[in-house]
Formats: structure tokens, sequence, C-alpha cells
């Protein structure tokens, strides 16, 4: 078997940790000490549950692929993925937060069945066949225009996005050019795009973490005894700057009652 990097878990021995993923036993690896991996590294290992590695940077060809016990993968560092297939066949994830990834090489996340919700904030290209199979797949957050880097737009083939119809969500002033741009509105194609801003709430429920897309500039206490305080937020809508008001739950337009 290849060792997953050239530390062993970063001790310069193999560790316990290392044997475990020897025997296949290891279901879980936290090590903000690697930041970088071979090749095929985790290929197909039927026990890990949980992946974080802070500090790795490129993921390389197989390194994940067809983990099918794996539901959280934590990469914020990462903002290459080098070589193919690198979590294809993570048939158990539902929801990807990859905050700094930008480049990807192709079939990423092919074939990861159950994967949902994708949130990319600053990919700048999805690569051919990326998302190929992913038959779940219905949201993407995409804080800017992204390419689809094929014109048969292979990217989304057999998953709802040219089926029964997938949601880009983004920022608010990509929604009206965002269908004509790159290969998004090519035949077959059935996507609908919202504004980030504009739906906090429903990309809260999804998982998202939306703290990067408003700010609270007050709060206000609130005569409702159930409420007991009200932000005000400041959001992107249709190309300005308005105040919306959050209960915790909803934001809204309308200011409530306060207590002065």
């Amino acid at each position: 078997m290849i060792c997953p990097t050239d530390k062993k878990f970063g001790g310069g021995v193999v560790d316990d940790r290392f044997q475990k993923l020897l025997q296949n036993q290891l279901t879980e690896i936290d090590d903000d000490s690697i930041t970088s991996l071979k090749e095929f590294a985790f290929r197909g290992n039927t026990q890990l549950i949980s992946i974080s590695l802070p500090n790795l940077t490129t993921v390389p060809q197989y390194a994940f692929y067809s983990l099918s016990n794996l539901v959280n993968i934590n990469l914020p560092k990462v903002y290459s993925v080098s070589g193919q297939y690198a979590f294809s066949s993570c048939t158990k994830l539902t929801f990807v937060y990859m905050p700094s990834l930008r480049t990807s090489t192709s079939r990423e996340f092919r074939d990861c069945t159950r994967l949902v919700t994708a949130h990319l904030p600053k990919i700048t290209t999805l690569s051919g066949e990326m998302f190929y199979g992913c038959s779940s797949l219905v949201n993407l957050i995409i804080d800017d225009k992204a390419q689809i880097a094929s014109s048969a737009t292979s990217t989304f083939t057999n998953s709802p996005f040219k089926g029964a119809g997938g949601t880009v969500y983004t920022n608010y002033e990509n929604v009206a050019s965002y269908p004509s741009y790159s290969y998004w509105g090519a035949a077959g194609m059935n996507v609908t795009f919202l504004s980030i801003q504009e739906h906090l709430v429903d990309l809260q429920t999804l998982g998202v973490d939306i703290t990067n897309y408003y700010e609270i500039v007050d709060e206000l206490p609130t005569s409702d005894i159930s409420t007991t305080k009200v932000y005000l937020i400041e959001t992107a809508t249709a190309g300005t700057y308005a105040q919306h008001y959050y209960n915790g739950t909803a934001w809204s337009t309308n200011l409530p009652d306060i207590i002065l």
C-alpha cells in the first residue's frame, strides 16, 4: 500500500493511525501537519467516515476515490485538484464545502450519487465530468461566474442539471448574465440562477455557512418576548444594499416593534 504522505501522518514514523489505515480500520483522520498527499492516498478505504486536513493545499488523482462510507470532508485550504477522480464514487457524501478551491482537472465528484449540495465559492472552471452521475445534485453555490469546460456539458451528465433541474446560487450581479455565459445555456441544461443574498435562509437550511454573505450592523431589542433581539442586516439586493431585519429565523424588510 502507498503511504498517504511522506510524513506518514506527520510524525516521521509509522504511528498507530497508519497501522489502522493499512488494516482498513481507521474511521477518522484529523491532522493539521499534512500539507500534501500522494496519488491514490486513501483510495478504496471503506472505513473512513471523516477526513479533516486543514493545511492540505492540493488533492492529487484518486486521493479519496471510492471512500464508500465518507460523510464529512474538511479541506479549507485546498485550492487545486491536480488529478482526476479525486473524490469520485464517495457515495455517502451529501454536502461538500471547499472554500478555497479554484482549479480542477476532471471527474472530481463523478458518481457521488448522494451529493445534494456543493458549495464552491471560488471555483473558476467546472471540469469535464466533474459532477457526472451525481444523480442527487440539485444545488451549487458559486460566488462568481464559473466556466463549464466542455461544450458537450459532460460536467453534469446524468445529473439533475441535465434533467429535472438544478439551482446555482451566485452573487446578485451574476444572475441575469449567467444563462448566456460559457455553456450554462447549452441544449439539455436545466438550471435556475438565484441570488445568494436574497436566499440566505434557504441556503442556511441547506447547511451552507452564510456568515460571509451578510454583515450585522446593529442589534435591536424587541417587544416580542419570543424574540429577544432583531439584527439589522446589510445584504446586496438588486445591485444595491438594502436594510433587512433578521429575528434568528427569517429576514424581513419590515421592522418589528422594538423597545426603545
